[in-house]
């Protein structure tokens, strides 16, 4: 089976961001499927470190590291950012949330550690096939090519399914804390009924899907969709009495952006101004 084949490249390829990433990842592969030389082992871990590199400038960019309560500067190293590789890492996948959060509300301290760790010891073994020598060249080890390069696709998709199972944990904790989104919201979108009908009510507001659209040093935002459940009423309570108005109940998508500080991540506001409510279905 071809490298491109395994689910170890497909994990890796879905945590990826940009096409460039993408592209790298699968030209990477490509050329590591198509050749039977003893140099592609080495030609592979040059590019997935590589890969590895741009990836993580991206999802960790130095400045956002350096703001976070966890950073602590290594004053051995000779870089000026003085930002360890595992710091790095550890900032794609919890961003600035302490450790006290990830590992009592949770419970991924031990696998966030784990991952650092083993990215870490990863990329100083690719770092051995990189710089060629007879070692790595002939590859004594007994290790085959195959087996380094699907460790290595399985440890960096590791890293990516952290970053992803960190924010699934964060969205279901605020699930438990829906009562108070449910009534953040029904005061931000009252105002965006107001030309659908004389009088109007809103029964519930339903949250069908929250997601992490950001989270840095700082804070993070997540973007809630649902229904909103409204009465509407054309006249008076009298003119419904007499017949000569009309009740109607309707549900009405809608969508918004929801912030909470990095230092207390459940503790929602509602950023009112991104409310929005699809009321499309009433003209039509």
């Amino acid at each position: 089976m071809f490298l491109r084949d395994k689910k170890e490249y497909a994990a890796v390829d879905k945590c990826l961001n940009t096409e460039f990433e993408h592209n790298l990842l699968a030209d990477a592969v490509g050329c590591f499927d198509e050749s039977t030389r003893s140099l592609r082992v080495n030609h592979l871990a040059t590019d997935l470190r590589e890969l590895g590199r741009i990836w993580l400038a991206g999802m960790a960019p130095k400045e956002c590291v350096h703001r976070c309560s966890w950073f602590v500067q290594d004053r051995e190293l000779k870089e000026k950012d003085r930002i360890t590789r595992a710091q790095s890492v550890k900032y794609a996948i919890q961003a600035g949330l302490s450790d006290d959060f990830i590992s009592g509300k949770l419970n991924l301290n031990d696998a966030v550690s784990n991952a650092i760790t083993q990215y870490a010891n990863k990329i100083k073994e690719l770092s051995k096939y990189t710089h060629v020598s007879m070692s790595s060249y002939c590859n004594q080890d007994g290790v085959s090519q195959e087996s380094i390069a699907v460790e290595t696709l399985t440890i960096f998709g590791k890293i990516g399914e952290l970053v992803q199972n960190v924010r699934l944990e964060l969205i279901r904790n605020i699930e438990g804390v829906a009562a108070e989104v449910l009534s953040g919201l029904r005061s931000g979108v009252q105002e965006e009924l107001d030309s659908l009908a004389t009088h109007y009510a809103i029964d519930n507001v339903e949250i069908e899907d929250v997601c992490v659209v950001d989270m840095n040093a700082e804070s993070i935002t997540y973007r809630v969709n649902g229904d909103v459940n409204v009465q509407l009423q054309y006249g008076s309570d009298s003119d419904v009495a007499r017949d000569d108005g009309l009740v109607l109940d309707n549900s009405y998508p809608f969508t918004g952006l929801m912030r909470a500080d990095i230092d207390d991540p459940l503790d929602l506001e509602i950023i009112r101004d991104s409310l929005r409510v699809d009321n499309s279905s009433f003209y039509e």
